[in-house]
């Protein structure tokens, strides 16, 4: 969290992301290690290029409306919190730099393949398109989004991490909510501990309290705010599906 608020993350272009499936063993290919090594080496031989004559017009015209769709994000403290205002608001320069950066890699790749065009052509400024700033500011999205979810994220204390474990055990119920006793034996704590958590959760909002039947017994529900209360269905044979989800994690 320091390196959040002391500006050290929004130094850097973030994306978060998930594992959706297992990276199989590469293939080694060797013509194409070559061709790659020759491919670097001519640019590492270049000795410079440009300079940079700016955006085109098209692309500062794309360029000043994502701007203006970002600051819209940025000044909501309901999409943004104070704390994170600066490190998605970076996402500008992060912009500039991807767009650059794919210029100046067009410009050298069109002119490199042939070395008497090259030498001719290398000091010749080259201009950030439409196509480079869209690429830009496309991951700055990704950014924004990413950071986010990031803040979400971070607590400030013991309490506010058993709170965020509580919403997202809730979250992740097959049937839409989990009860009382679940979430007791989940976090491991005194009940009244846990009932204390519940309830801010309740009073901000977050969480939605619910008296149910289930299996027969009375019982106290809980379900993230937005989200429709469970049916008939989803409270008759609960306590069988909550045993697989147990047999489940044991198993991984």
């Amino acid at each position: 969290k320091l390196d959040w608020e002391g500006g050290f993350l929004s130094r850097y272009l973030t994306l978060w992301a998930q594992r959706t499936r297992a990276m199989e063993a590469a293939v080694l290919d060797l013509a194409g290690r070559d061709r790659m090594e020759r491919y670097l080496a001519a640019f590492a031989a270049i000795p410079s290029c440009g300079p940079c004559a700016g955006m085109t017009d098209r692309a500062s015209e794309y360029y000043r409306a994502w701007q203006r769709q970002l600051a819209g994000h940025a000044n909501n403290r309901a999409v943004v919190p104070e704390d994170a205002m600066g490190v998605v608001e970076r996402a500008q320069q992060h912009v500039r730099k991807v767009a650059l950066v794919l210029a100046y890699d067009r410009h050298v790749s069109m002119t490199a393949q042939d070395p008497a065009v090259f030498s001719q052509r290398r000091e010749e400024p080259f201009a950030v398109d439409l196509d480079d700033v869209r690429v830009g500011c496309a991951l700055g999205w990704f950014h924004v989004a990413s950071v986010l979810h990031i803040r979400l994220n971070i607590s400030d204390n013991s309490e506010g991490q058993q709170m965020r474990r509580i919403r997202n055990f809730i979250a992740e119920a097959p049937d839409g909510y989990r009860t009382y006793g679940e979430i007791v034996r989940k976090l491991d704590r005194i009940y009244k501990t846990v009932a204390v958590y519940l309830e801010t959760l309740v009073i901000a909002g977050t969480v939605v309290r619910a008296d149910a039947v289930i299996d027969g017994f009375a019982q106290v529900i809980y379900y993230l705010k937005g989200v429709q209360g469970p049916s008939a269905d989803a409270l008759s044979g609960h306590a069988a599906r909550v045993e697989a989800e147990e047999r489940g994690r044991t198993r991984h």
